[in-house]
């Protein structure tokens, strides 16, 4: 059985895609698919600085993540079943970023401690990796996996300021004199048909941008200001 689900995030040029996968215990089809995926769609998610994550149930057992004293879980078939995951880690530059021996599951009738989920980042993830850790005691009741919360801070290039109008500090008596001198300056002859009415809202826009242009100050803004409103 196939189990994956996956999300991208775009931010301009930023892309994030999350995968998140559940692979049955002695089976490889979700691994597998999350390969021939990734293989199909390298240039999608990779390109341009693209990162990836994959997180979820992986049903493997091997030193690299498990509690060195679950030896028992070390079998041969084990091990040789987590090399598929391991090698398809490397040939995505993977890296494990939630910390090796932290379990992920309690047993709801031994009550042993294993670690079949686990998360992987790719390289920019990493550098802005804060936190990844379970959170054992939010699990949902009749549930035996615990929740990974994990925390990424992504950098991103600040909005540039454009210049706005600051109608704030306009001087509306001076902003009435111009448009009144303007407006006086044209006809408004009677509106008969669609045609004339176009005509004098171009010519009432445009007297009103230089009136604009010509009273009200210009600002460069900033990224903390808020919307304004009048006491009316």
């Amino acid at each position: 059985m196939i189990n994956i689900t996956a999300v991208q995030f775009r931010d301009g040029d930023n892309k994030l895609s999350i995968f998140n996968v559940y692979n049955a215990y002695k089976d490889y089809k979700s691994i597998d698919a999350l390969h021939s995926f990734m293989e199909a769609n390298r240039e999608d998610i990779y390109g341009n600085g693209g990162q990836a994550m994959w997180c979820g149930d992986f049903n493997h057992h091997h030193p690299l993540w498990d509690d060195d004293a679950n030896i028992r879980l070390f079998t041969n078939t084990a091990l040789e079943a987590a090399e598929r995951l391991i090698n398809l880690t490397t040939e995505y530059d993977m890296h494990q970023t939630l910390p090796k021996a932290i379990p992920t599951l309690c047993h709801q009738h031994t009550k042993k401690y294993t670690r079949p989920d686990n998360v992987f980042a790719s390289q920019g993830i990493q550098e802005g990796l804060l936190y990844c850790n379970t959170v054992p005691e939010i699990h949902p009741a009749r549930t035996d996996h615990f929740p990974i919360v994990t925390v990424i801070e992504f950098r991103r290039e600040p909005t540039p300021r454009r210049p706005t109008w600051d109608y704030r500090m306009a001087d509306w008596g001076e902003f009435k004199e111009v448009l009144n001198d303007l407006l006086e300056t044209q006809e408004w002859p009677a509106i008969e048909d669609t045609n004339k009415f176009n005509t004098q809202v171009e010519t009432l826009t445009n007297i009103l941008q230089e009136t604009i242009h010509a009273t009200v100050p210009v600002c460069t803004g900033w990224l903390g200001a808020k919307r304004w409103w009048t006491k009316e």
